[in-house]
């Protein structure tokens, strides 16, 4: 029974032996490739050769994090700067028209005017006459305000839904020099493409910025409204009816007189009487 314990202890003690010496060869790498690692990045340089790809991805992270971080301040600095800019540029008058409702193919215009010297009021008079001889000239809201004005400002009107051209054509930016002392107008025809509740038209207004603040290839914007125009079904049915009228017309000739041509063949006595 001794004997059976002394050869327990002693092969256990060879196992635990055994262990230890696995273990130990097993951290040297580490310790050695930490030893690499470690002066590298102590020293904050970049090691070519035989150097560790953990210290290579934690040096290209680093490297990337500083970019952002540099691009995130500049950025910043930036949009405060231009901020600022936009805070101190003069106001104009401005005005433009939305009808509330229209008929599909049946085109319409908005205006935008833009005036530094008139007042709000007298720019919204100016408007009602003008659009008082278009198409629904009494079925029109108006939105006459102030907002920043500059030497070279860009005016845009955009929807998905609509049909838009530029009075100047389709390869205008809507880029223009307002006049300091008169009006400086912009407009466009547009024309709904289909019928719906509340479809959305969109006008920007921008002014250029200086070159220190990204200008002139970039610009600040100054105003943005949100237009719903209604486009109803009914439009529809008065719209297409003076084309469809003639189809329909035509139809019901050639029916009557088929008819009428079966009518004599099924009945030949009544016809000679």
């Amino acid at each position: 029974m001794k004997k059976e314990i002394k050869v327990a202890l002693i092969g256990g003690g060879v196992a635990i032996i055994v262990a230890l010496i696995t273990i130990s060869g097993s951290l040297k790498p580490a310790e050695i490739s930490f030893k690499t690692i470690s002066p590298a990045i102590h020293n904050s340089q970049n090691v070519t050769g035989n150097t560790s790809t953990l210290y290579d991805s934690m040096s290209d992270f680093n490297y990337r994090a500083s970019l952002a971080y540099r691009q995130l301040s500049h950025d910043s600095t930036m949009s405060a700067e231009r901020q600022k800019y936009k805070n101190k540029l003069p106001e104009a008058s401005y005005v433009f028209n939305t009808p509330n409702s229209v008929k599909i193919d049946n085109p319409f215009t908005i205006h935008f005017f833009l005036n530094p010297l008139d007042e709000p009021k007298k720019l919204e008079k100016k408007l009602r006459l003008i659009i008082s001889h278009e198409p629904y000239g009494k079925n029109q809201k108006i939105e006459a305000k102030r907002t920043k004005w500059n030497t070279k400002m860009r005016v845009t009107l955009t929807g998905q839904d609509f049909e838009i051209t530029p009075v100047e054509g389709n390869t205008f930016d809507g880029i223009k020099t307002p006049n300091s002392d008169e009006d400086t107008s912009w407009s466009w025809s547009v024309k709904a493409k289909h019928d719906g509740e509340a479809l959305p038209l969109y006008l920007n207004i921008w002014c250029e910025l200086p070159k220190e603040l990204g200008g002139p290839l970039e610009m600040i914007p100054t105003l943005t409204r949100y237009i719903r125009i209604d486009v109803t079904p009914i439009w529809i049915l008065n719209t297409y009816w003076e084309k469809w009228k003639w189809i329909l017309g035509g139809i019901g000739t050639v029916l009557v007189t088929a008819f009428g041509l079966w009518w004599k063949s099924r009945h030949p006595e009544s016809t000679k009487s």
